[in-house]
């Protein structure tokens, strides 16, 4: 007589949030921009080491409210939104993608508040002193990497990503092919840009397409640190490294640049954006009125010359 033996069916694998971020960094994230990348390569490092082994079902709205909520304690809401942004787009992945999960739980999490626009840029006495500060850091290429955002207005990730075929010392451009907003642009340097990154190249020790690369010469490198020394002792207070890109638009609207051309160096797609340095243009439009007005308007009686 034959024998039926009980089947019971395999357990149903259960994924980790590891799992989740090691397939989408290996296998999703290559498909979009290169400053995306870098940015979620450092989220995703974090969330691994801090809740990697978690199973993904464990992954509830409520863990994830009390995530949020301790990010808040460390990151400004602008931060803590593009941390959950991220991990929202492999939770999708793992919902359309994967089957791994039924839903995105991170769906039922209200995110920050996208952050008010924060113009913030160093004032006569702070310029020196950072700069001086990221001359005398122990990471030897913060110096050049700030002194690129000042000069150039480049944001942080455009800058570590950045390959030596897209600078053309020559001509004194940079072609940055992959932006935030998915277009390409140009980007003058200044003479001073250009000298300092024609010292860096004459120095560099690794064979390596990076401008910018870590030891090992096979990524950017990580200039949090050195960052976060410098500004402390240079004693600036309320000021990222995003700073440094305001501050590059605020020094052109000072010293007369258009709100058309502060919007074509700084590489923004609509002008809503450059507006938040009117402001600090206006002596140079006074100015601008004050020329038209002499050369086309009647002269008052005080002016007049019989």
């Amino acid at each position: 007589m034959a024998i039926v033996a009980n089947l019971v069916p395999d357990p149903v694998p259960t994924h980790t949030v590891n799992d989740l971020l090691l397939l989408y960094l290996s296998d999703f994230l290559p498909l979009k921009a290169d400053i995306t990348q870098y940015h979620h390569r450092k989220y995703f490092a974090r969330m691994q080491a801090e809740f990697g082994t978690l199973p993904l079902d464990e992954l509830t709205p409520a863990f994830l409210r009390a995530y949020r909520d301790r990010l808040r304690t460390r990151y400004s809401p602008g931060t803590v939104r593009l941390y959950c942004m991220a991990l929202s787009a492999a939770l999708q992945t793992a919902v359309q993608e994967l089957g791994w999960l039924a839903t995105n739980p991170l769906r039922q999490v209200r995110l920050p508040a996208p952050a008010h626009h924060h113009v913030r840029f160093l004032s006569e006495d702070e310029r020196p002193r950072l700069l001086t500060a990221c001359q005398a850091s122990l990471n030897p290429a913060l110096y050049t990497v700030v002194l690129v955002a000042l000069g150039t207005g480049m944001r942080k990730a455009e800058i570590l990503t950045l390959h030596w075929d897209a600078i053309d010392l020559g001509r004194s451009t940079i072609r940055l092919l992959q932006t935030k907003n998915g277009a390409s642009r140009g980007v003058p340097l200044p003479q001073v840009v250009r000298e300092v990154l024609q010292r860096w190249w004459e120095r560099r020790q690794l064979q390596t397409p990076w401008v910018f690369p870590n030891r090992s010469g096979r990524k950017p490198m990580d200039i949090s640190q050195a960052w976060e020394n410098a500004r402390a002792r240079a004693g600036l207070t309320d000021f990222r490294f995003h700073d440094l890109r305001h501050t590059c638009a605020s020094y052109l609207a000072m010293n007369g640049a258009s709100m058309r051309e502060i919007a074509e160096v700084l590489g923004h797609k609509t002008m809503a954006m450059t507006l938040r340095y009117t402001h600090l243009s206006s002596r140079h439009t006074a100015g601008v009125v004050e020329r038209m007005a002499d050369a086309f308007l009647p002269p008052t009686k005080e002016r007049r010359h019989d």
